[in-house]
């Protein structure tokens, strides 16, 4: 008996020592992952910590989500799911159920505890979005963890500097979509609390972003695939079912009257898809999907691009659930076509999950070729292979980060003058906004009048906010810009 122990203890040895040195090196590749992406935001700090003086698509955005934020402190009113922002004239806080308010709602309180700065906006995002990118690597993980290395990688894209740092829910969509692709990925590892955290996060997800709905479709999809239970997928579906009933009766749930809300929302996901136009807005099938080869080409290079389609093709092959988020991302962007053509920072999802494909299916392969390679070698030279593979992986995403860092190519780091311009008047007033008598402002000569003076928002927020907390009667204060005066109205 003791001998067959001895026998038994000598035949799995080996698999312990593989599995140990596949630990380390996982951990390994987890710490550097992070020491890189720490040393990419450093080394471009100015471009994801950059002021809000950019492309108005993002620099607006990022201005309005801090209006959205600084709403909540006037206190949550009997819908507090649904995102509220400022009528500046009237001086009070009104309903926009376009979004959800469970990013703004955490927004506000990071703002309560570090400040109203811009770049407290910017550290607020790429907490979210970093997050999420680790997310990815950990649901794409290979048997090494060199999944992690391309975090940084990631980092280092065009795209990635200009929308990893965006101010607003996209953010935590990018999040939540990594969360989503992690806890769908446990199932197929047989985790005991897989289908308790992935029902928790598509209960908790659609509060912060609606948009994240097809992506919980597909990864109860998923898990599908991986766990050939039925009652499981009807589960998921049902709690996918409820989240989502909730929250869009919630944006629907508005003063003017639950139809009035229905209508509203339904005729802006009617723009957002192309279907009926409410603004001059107008994307063609030919054009998104010229678009997503864009961006995909413009930051991944024609290589990794050319790439992208084989390895899907490979997951698909080896039946790994992760092979179903290239689908997600491609129906997701048909299915909001005008609102992914023609705002580049809604791609970031499309751009992580292609990275993380192309890097995991050409892994794949290329253990399985070396298992190919075990069958007509001898059992050394295939140990001796397979235990070079962790330094030559590292070592080529190294080199992808060298190459790739020397790219130019820019999205929103573009100055617009008119911003900046707009920006540093209202920065020139802002004590005088804020030490005025008046609990509502009109500005007389704005720079974007048919922005929702989604800048003035920003600066005139809290002293709105401040006369609503104190009740005080209405007092109309007239901005102007140019010469630089608050004169108190009536």
């Amino acid at each position: 008996m003791l001998l067959s122990d001895s026998r038994m203890s000598d035949q799995t040895s080996p698999t312990n020592a593989t599995e140990h040195r596949s630990g380390l090196v996982r951990s390994a590749a987890v710490f550097l992952g992070i020491v890189l992406a720490v040393l990419v935001l450093y080394i471009y700090r100015e471009s994801y910590w950059r002021p809000y003086t950019d492309a108005a698509q993002e620099s607006m955005a990022s201005f309005h989500a801090h209006a959205f934020a600084i709403a909540n402190f006037a206190g949550l009113t009997s819908n507090p799911f649904v995102a509220k922002n400022f009528d500046l004239s009237a001086g009070r806080v009104v309903v926009y159920n376009h979004w959800p308010n469970g990013f703004f709602l955490t927004f506000a309180t990071f703002i309560k505890m570090f400040g109203n700065t811009e770049m407290i906006g910017r550290t607020f995002a790429l907490l979210w979005t970093v997050t999420g990118a680790f997310l990815f690597a950990r649901a794409f993980r290979d048997r090494y963890g060199l999944a992690y290395l391309m975090v940084p990688v990631l980092l280092l894209t065009p795209l990635a500097k200009g929308a990893m740092s965006l101010v607003f829910l996209d953010s935590s969509l990018f999040f939540w979509i990594g969360v989503i692709t992690a806890t769908a990925t446990l199932s197929e590892e047989r985790h005991r609390h897989a289908s308790v955290l992935f029902r928790v996060t598509v209960f908790v997800a659609p509060l912060f972003c609606q948009l994240i709905i097809p992506f919980a479709f597909f990864a109860a999809l998923a898990r599908l695939l991986v766990l050939r239970q039925r009652r499981t997928f009807l589960i998921d579906l049902t709690c996918l079912s409820i989240s989502s009933a909730f929250i869009l009766t919630a944006l629907c749930w508005v003063p003017a009257g639950l139809a009035t809300g229905a209508k509203e929302l339904w005729l802006q996901f009617l723009h957002r898809s192309n279907i009926h136009l409410r603004y001059s807005e107008d994307a063609s099938f030919r054009f998104l999907a010229h678009e997503l080869r864009w961006h995909l080409i413009g930051n991944l290079g024609k290589p990794v691009t050319v790439l992208l389609p084989f390895s899907w093709i490979y997951l698909a092959f080896k039946k790994r659930s992760v092979a179903v988020w290239m689908p997600a991302v491609v129906v997701y962007s048909f299915l909001l076509r005008n609102f992914v053509a023609l705002h580049p920072f809604t791609n970031l999802p499309l751009l992580a999950i292609g990275l993380f494909t192309t890097f995991l299916g050409t892994s794949l392969l290329v253990v399985d070729l070396m298992d190919r390679w075990k069958v007509g070698g001898s059992q050394q030279e295939f140990s001796r292979c397979r235990s070079l593979s962790p330094p030559l992986c590292i070592a080529a995403g190294l080199v992808l980060l060298i190459l790739m860092s020397g790219s130019k190519r820019t999205y929103y780091g573009v100055p617009e003058p008119r911003v900046a311009e707009e920006r540093a008047l209202y920065r020139r007033i802002a004590l005088t906004i804020d030490e005025s008598p008046c609990g509502a402002f009109h500005t007389i000569d704005p720079i974007f009048p048919d922005e929702m003076e989604r800048i003035g928002q920003y600066y005139c927020g809290r002293r709105i906010v401040r006369a609503l907390q104190t009740r005080e009667p209405h007092r109309l204060c007239m901005i102007s810009l140019h010469a630089g005066t608050v004169v108190s109205g009536k």
